[in-house]
């Protein structure tokens, strides 16, 4: 039917999300399980469909149906979206990126990832200090938590045999931009002089009322400082969590 006159605004469009119930790969069913995320903006899913569309060798120059070859299988799917992080959304995220089931969610000094098999059950998932000085005015930070995962082999049903997390390897970096002043001033000089990754960086705001996250990387090492100017002159810190021979180096805490 064409010339519908139905139209839709980009703001109707909804995002939600579960975990899986009948083990890797199988998927959920049951829509009450799935948890709607209060987006800003939603993109359409890259699907990544393999498709082969060159002209063979044939009568004329022309591509033929027979010379196509499109095929779902063996991809990776991916849907990117922004929104409120909040304690409905996080948790669930949180514990799918860093393969942690508790409400306090940790990276291990040790951590190496968790491999799992095409079928398995879904239990195996379980298992204000910024750049060392205290009490910076913070203007914004962002922690950015990189567990990729690796598939490998697959089945007669077209489906990823194995997925390997932590390969190359489990990356947290943590941004923040600070006001610049005479107690921040010698972050410029720590960045240039630092010898050791001793960096801390702890963002500890519970107050079981308003704030309900506390994040913190014990061990860091400086990657960038800079000047940002905004109204007053501001600093913008990159660092990146080390792990130490014990301890986690990232722990993230949900009330």
């Amino acid at each position: 039917m064409a010339d519908l006159a139905e139209g839709f605004s980009p703001k109707q469009f909804q995002l939600a999300i579960a975990a899986e119930a009948d083990g890797i790969g199988g998927g959920e069913a049951t829509d009450g399980d799935y948890k709607f995320i209060n987006i800003d903006s939603i993109e359409m899913p890259s699907l990544n469909p393999l498709q082969v569309l060159d002209v063979r060798h044939g009568a004329g120059r022309t591509l033929k149906a027979v010379d196509m070859f499109l095929s779902n299988k063996l991809t990776v799917k991916e849907i990117s979206f922004s929104g409120i992080a909040d304690a409905t959304i996080l948790p669930m995220l949180l514990s799918n990126i860093m393969q942690d089931a508790s409400s306090a969610y940790e990276i291990a000094y040790n951590y190496a990832g968790t491999d799992l098999s095409y079928g398995d059950s879904g239990s195996t998932n379980a298992v204000t200090t910024i750049a060392g000085l205290s009490d910076p005015v913070l203007k914004s930070f962002s922690l950015t938590i990189e567990n990729d995962v690796a598939f490998s082999g697959y089945d007669v049903n077209g489906n990823y045999q194995q997925m390997h997390r932590a390969i190359p390897e489990v990356a947290v970096t943590f941004d923040a931009v600070v006001k610049y002043d005479a107690d921040t001033d010698n972050l410029i000089q720590t960045f240039g002089e630092q010898s050791t990754s001793t960096i801390a960086n702890t963002l500890t705001a519970a107050d079981s009322v308003t704030r309900n996250v506390d994040i913190s990387l014990p061990t860091c090492i400086m990657t960038d400082v800079s000047f940002s100017e905004e109204d007053a002159m501001f600093l913008s810190v990159s660092s990146k969590a080390v792990a130490s021979t014990s301890g986690n180096i990232v722990s993230i805490t949900i009330q």
